[in-house]
């Protein structure tokens, strides 16, 4: 038996159709229209249809005599042709929704797999919110091991791609790079992931790209959410072959005003 809790009813063409029935004849009309629905045909006997209803034969036969017009009979059944409609357009409805969900499971519908893709990286981005950052850039100093020539050169991959112009944008550029370099992100997932942005032209496509990498990972989602909150924050812009800024606490950090002094006396001199 088909599931179909429900069924479209315009009560204007109801009681255009109705206007001179009874209030019984109303009552086992529409009860009738119920079993069609549910079953997509009625058994042309009288006795069953009293049964159907939980009526009296006798009284089902004097009442059906003012609703029989409403049903076509044919190969033992009883048909109501608006509710043949409908029940059509229900089946169809159906059969798309069924051929759209193999489309998108199955790869025959590269459309509905887009459409699927996307909807998760939106999901994924919403479950985790980019935070505050509490840590410190401090020689790149975090929890995880990473390449920072790497983390830096993912960096301006994406950052070239999606051009930030905010410091919050940037600092999502900076931390696909350093998931990049810890190793547990490789570089096609931001790939695809920036494709997925270009794709879709999310309204925010940072927040957008981060769902996309939190989806494609390959592995579980509470370990990106790990390393990506890890991250230190954005280092200080440098040309290429300068030296990492030293620690404050370094001997390069102490004797910078010293030597800051000794190139101001040499000038001098």
């Amino acid at each position: 038996m088909p599931r179909r809790p429900w069924f479209p009813f315009n009560p204007s063409d109801y009681l255009a159709d109705t206007r001179l029935l009874t209030l019984e004849a109303h009552g086992l009309y529409f009860l009738l229209l119920q079993h069609h629905w549910i079953q997509e045909r009625l058994p042309d006997c009288p006795k069953d249809l009293a049964k159907l209803t939980g009526q009296d034969p006798r009284r089902f036969k004097r009442c059906f005599k003012e609703i029989s017009q409403y049903f076509e009979s044919a190969n033992g059944y009883l048909t109501n042709k608006r509710m043949v409609s409908e029940i059509e357009k229900a089946k169809e409805k159906t059969e798309k929704a069924r051929g759209s969900a193999d489309a998108r499971w199955h790869g025959n519908d590269a459309n509905a797999m887009r459409s699927h893709a996307a909807q998760e990286c939106e999901r994924n981005a919403n479950q985790n919110q980019q935070p505050t950052l509490n840590t410190t850039y401090v020689g790149a100093t975090t929890n995880f091991e990473f390449d920072e020539t790497v983390a830096r050169e993912v960096a301006r991959f994406v950052a070239g791609k999606l051009n930030p112009r905010t410091e919050k944008n940037r600092e999502i550029c900076w931390r696909a790079g350093y998931v990049v370099a810890t190793g547990h992100v490789t570089r096609e997932v931001i790939e695809n992931a920036l494709r997925a942005v270009a794709e879709v032209r999310p309204k925010n496509p940072f927040t957008y790209l981060f769902g996309c990498i939190r989806q494609r990972a390959g592995i579980p989602t509470k370990e990106v959410d790990d390393v990506w909150n890890n991250a230190p924050e954005t280092p200080p812009r440098r040309v290429k072959g300068d030296q990492p800024p030293p620690s404050p606490n370094s001997d390069a950090a102490m004797n910078a005003p010293r030597n800051k002094l000794a190139d101001d006396i040499r000038r001098i001199g």
